[in-house]
C-alpha cells in the first residue's frame, strides 16, 4: 500500500485497485493515483488488492471467493475473508472518510444490455451525488465517443467495499466501473481523471491539466482511414462536429477544421473531422479516383443509408455522438457578393432551431475583422440536396451550417477565415471564450470622426467628418461613384490620411462610395446598375437602393452646404464634345456658377495644353447626385469629370487641386 502523508491537515481518502484478479485496467488506475501527490489531507492507494486472483490472472484466487462481495452486508458484521478484514480495518487505523474503488464490466452501461462499464456508482451520503456528478465529467473529458461516456448510477451492489464503507462507516464512497470494451490505457487514464478530480473537490491537490485533443479514427484498416479529434470540456453541454476535406481540391476547408483542433473549450464536446475523403485529399481532385462527390452523398428522407461507406460512416457519426451542431467547410471560386451567381464567403443554414440567429452570430464574427466589403460573409438559406449540412438539417433536425469559402483568398486566409466562423459558433453557444480577440481598429486622427453609409449591408461604407471647432459650412467630397475609377477613391482618402484640417466649418468625405464595386473592379454591381443614376429624379422621390439611400440620409442630416463629385470621361470634351473629360458640371442654382469658374480657372492654373484645359458645363445628368442634390435640396454641387486619357497620378493630382480649390472657395479655409 502506498501512502502519503501532507502534514496537513484534511481528508483521507483511500483508493483500491485490483479486487480482482483478470481486471488490468482498474489495477491500472490505481497504480496512476498512487503517483498522485497531495498538499493536505492524506491519501492511501492500494493498486494491488488482492495479489493471489492477481498472480492467478482470474477473477478470484481458487477456492476463494469474490473479494468485492466480501464486506459487510449489516451493522456489526465482519467481512467474510481475511483479506477483506484487513482492508476493512483500515478505515479505523487510518480515520478514512472517503474511498474509491475501481472495477470492470464487460460493456457500456449506455448500450442498454445489462453492463455497468462507464459508471461512478456511489453510496447516497451527504454531498456524494455531487462528487459522483464531477467525476462522471473529469473522467469524460478523456473519452472519444459517446457511448463510452460516464454515467452515475446509486447505491453500489451488497457487500462490495464502496457499498459497505458508505452504508455502516458513512464513508463518501465511490465504485468507478470501468469497461473491458475499452483499451487498458484507457481505461487507466479514465480511472485516474475521476480520481483526480475528487482529491481536486476535496482540496488535496491542484487538479491535473486539461487534455490534448483525443484521437479516433474512422474507417480503420481502409484507405479511407481518417482521424476524427475529440476536445471535451468540464462542464456538460451539447456537441458539436466540424467537418472539413469532403472534397480533395479544397485545401483552405481542411485546414480551417484543422485549426479548431486547437479550440479551448469549457463545456460540451468539439468534435473535428478535417479531412473527412482521406483518398480524395491524397489525390488532390474533388473526389476519390472513381468516386463521387461526397458532399453529395447524404440521405434526403428518413430512412435512407448513404450508399457511399465515408457518407455512411458520417452520417452514423451524427446519430451515435449524438451531435447537436454540425460545421461543415467547402468551398467555391468567385465571391458570393459579386453577384455572379457564387457562393464563395457564404454561411448557409438550414432553417431550424436557432440556425438563423447562430448563423447571424458566426457571421458577425468574421466580418469584424474584414475592411473591405467583397470578402464579408453573407448569411443564406437552405445547403443544396444531398449536402452533409442539408441532410443533417432536413433529416435529423440538427442546426446545421454549411460554411462556403472563397478561393480568391489564399489557403492560410480561407483557413483563419472558417476558424473565426467555427469560433463564432462555440462562443455562441456558450461553449468557449473567444480564441479570436474583438479587433481593435486603427485610432482615427484627432478630430475626425466616422460613420457608415449603409450599415449592416453588403454596401456598407465608411463616411468620415472632420470638424474644425468653428461655424461654418459643411462641405461633402465624394469619391469613388464608380468601381472602375480608383483614382477618385484614393484623391478622397488622402484628406482622411494625411490629416488635412478645415479652419472654419466641416469636411464631410466619402472616398469609396461605390465600396462593393471598387472592390470587384467594376464600374458598379452587377445588376444593380450606375449608382451615380441612383438619385432623385423628381421632387419627393427617394433614392434607389440602400446605398444611394443611405448617401442622401447623410447629407441632409449633416445639412451639407456643398457637394463635390468625381466621374470619369472617355475623352477630352475640347476634342470630341460626346464626352465630358475636362469638365466641371454643375446645376443652376445660387452661386454655383461662381464656384465653377472658380474651379476652373484653379484647375487650369499651370495647364499649357489646350486639349486638357476645363471647361464650366450646366446641366448634370438626371438621377446623378450633383443634380438631385442642386436641384431638389438647392445646394451648389459640382462634378468634376476627368478625362481617362489623363495618366493615373494626373487625374489624382487633378482631384486634389479640385478638393483644394472648393475648400478655399467654400469657406473652409
Amino acid at each position: 500500500m502506498y501512502a502519503w502523508e501532507s502534514g496537513s491537515p484534511g481528508p483521507s481518502v483511500l483508493v483500491v485497485g485490483g479486487l480482482r484478479g483478470d481486471e488490468p485496467g482498474a489495477m491500472a488506475a490505481a497504480r496512476l493515483a498512487a503517483q498522485l501527490q497531495v498538499t493536505t489531507g492524506r491519501l492511501l492507494v492500494l493498486p494491488e488488492a488482492y495479489r493471489r486472483a492477481i498472480a492467478a490472472g482470474t477473477r478470484t484466487a481458487a477456492g476463494e471467493g469474490d473479494l468485492n462481495r466480501a464486506f459487510p452486508r449489516s451493522a456489526g458484521v465482519q467481512p467474510t475473508s481475511a483479506l477483506a478484514a484487513a482492508i476493512w480495518q483500515l478505515f479505523n487505523t487510518y480515520g478514512i472518510d472517503h474511498v474509491v474503488s475501481f472495477v470492470e464490466d464487460a460493456g457500456y452501461h449506455q448500450a442498454g444490455a445489462g453492463d455497468f462499464g462507464q459508471t461512478i456508482v456511489y453510496y447516497p451520503n451527504p454531498g456524494t451525488e455531487a462528487l459522483a456528478e464531477a467525476m462522471a465529467a473529469a473522467a469524460n473529458l478523456t473519452v472519444d465517443r459517446q457511448l463510452a461516456t460516464f454515467t452515475t448510477l446509486r447505491p453500489p451492489v451488497l457487500g462490495s467495499l464502496a457499498r459497505s464503507a458508505g452504508e455502516w462507516l458513512g464513508a463518501k464512497s465511490f465504485l468507478i466501473v470501468l469497461t473491458a470494451r475499452e483499451s487498458p490505457d484507457a481505461r487507466a487514464a479514465q480511472g485516474l481523471a475521476a480520481a483526480d478530480e475528487l482529491l481536486a473537490r476535496l482540496g488535496l491537490k491542484e487538479r491535473a491539466p486539461l487534455p490534448g485533443p483525443l484521437t479516433r479514427i474512422l474507417f480503420p484498416g481502409t484507405a479511407h482511414a481518417t482521424p476524427l479529434r475529440v476536445i471535451v470540456g468540464r462542464e456538460p453541454g451539447p456537441t458539436v462536429l466540424v467537418v472539413g476535406g469532403l472534397r480533395g481540391d479544397e485545401p483552405g476547408a481542411a485546414a480551417a477544421a484543422r485549426l479548431a483542433t486547437d479550440f479551448p473549450i469549457r463545456a460540451g464536446r468539439l468534435l473535428v473531422l478535417p479531412e473527412a475523403s482521406r483518398t480524395a485529399m491524397a489525390a488532390g481532385s474533388r473526389t476519390p479516383p472513381g468516386g463521387v462527390d461526397l458532399n453529395r452523398s447524404f440521405p434526403q428522407a428518413a430512412g435512407e443509408i448513404p450508399s457511399d461507406l465515408v457518407a455512411r460512416g458520417i452520417w452514423s457519426l451524427l446519430r451515435e455522438e449524438s451531435v447537436d451542431y454540425l460545421v461543415s467547410f467547402v468551398e467555391e471560386d468567385r465571391y458570393h457578393l459579386a453577384g455572379l451567381g457564387d457562393s464563395g464567403q457564404t454561411i448557409i443554414h438550414f432553417p431550424v432551431g436557432e440556425s438563423a440567429s447562430l448563423a447571424q452570430a458566426m457571421g458577425s464574427a468574421v466580418n469584424r475583422i474584414e475592411e473591405r466589403n467583397l470578402p464579408r460573409f453573407t448569411v443564406l438559406r437552405n445547403p443544396v440536396r444531398r449536402s452533409l449540412a442539408r441532410a443533417a438539417g432536413e433529416v435529423l433536425s440538427i442546426p446545421a451550417f454549411l460554411v462556403v469559402l472563397c478561393r480568391r483568398q489564399a489557403p492560410a486566409i480561407r483557413a483563419d477565415r472558417g476558424a473565426r466562423i467555427a469560433d463564432g459558433l462555440l462562443t455562441a453557444l456558450n461553449l468557449a471564450a473567444p480564441v479570436y480577440p474583438e479587433p481593435v481598429p486603427p485610432p482615427l486622427p484627432a478630430g475626425v470622426s466616422r460613420e457608415w453609409i449603409a450599415p449592416d449591408t453588403r454596401h456598407a461604407t465608411p463616411l468620415y467628418r472632420i470638424d474644425s471647432g468653428q461655424p461654418g459650412p459643411v462641405v461633402l467630397m465624394v469619391g469613388g461613384l464608380r468601381g472602375s475609377e480608383t483614382w477618385s477613391a484614393t484623391a478622397t482618402r488622402q484628406l482622411v490620411t494625411q490629416g488635412w484640417r478645415p479652419q472654419r466649418g466641416s469636411l464631410l468625405v466619402l472616398p469609396e462610395a461605390n465600396r462593393l464595386a471598387l472592390d470587384l473592379g467594376q464600374a458598379a454591381v452587377p445588376g444593380e446598375g450606375d449608382l451615380n443614376r441612383a438619385f432623385p429624379m423628381a421632387a419627393g422621390q427617394s433614392p434607389v437602393g440602400p446605398l444611394a439611400a443611405g448617401i442622401w440620409e447623410a447629407i441632409r442630416r449633416h445639412r451639407v452646404t456643398h457637394v463635390l463629385t468625381f466621374t470619369e470621361g472617355a475623352d477630352y470634351y475640347r476634342s470630341n464634345r460626346g464626352e465630358f473629360g475636362q469638365t466641371v458640371i454643375y446645376h443652376p442654382v445660387t452661386g454655383a456658377e461662381r464656384l465653377a469658374d472658380q474651379l476652373v480657372a484653379d484647375l487650369n492654373a499651370g495647364e499649357s495644353r489646350t486639349i486638357a484645359r476645363w471647361t464650366a458645363l450646366r446641366g448634370p445628368v438626371r438621377g446623378s447626385l450633383v443634380r438631385a442634390a442642386g436641384e431638389f435640396l438647392g445646394l451648389p454641387a459640382f462634378l468634376v469629370e476627368v478625362s481617362a486619357r489623363e495618366p493615373l497620378e494626373a487625374r489624382i493630382r487633378q482631384a486634389e487641386r479640385a478638393m483644394s480649390s472648393l475648400a478655399g472657395h467654400a469657406g473652409l479655409r
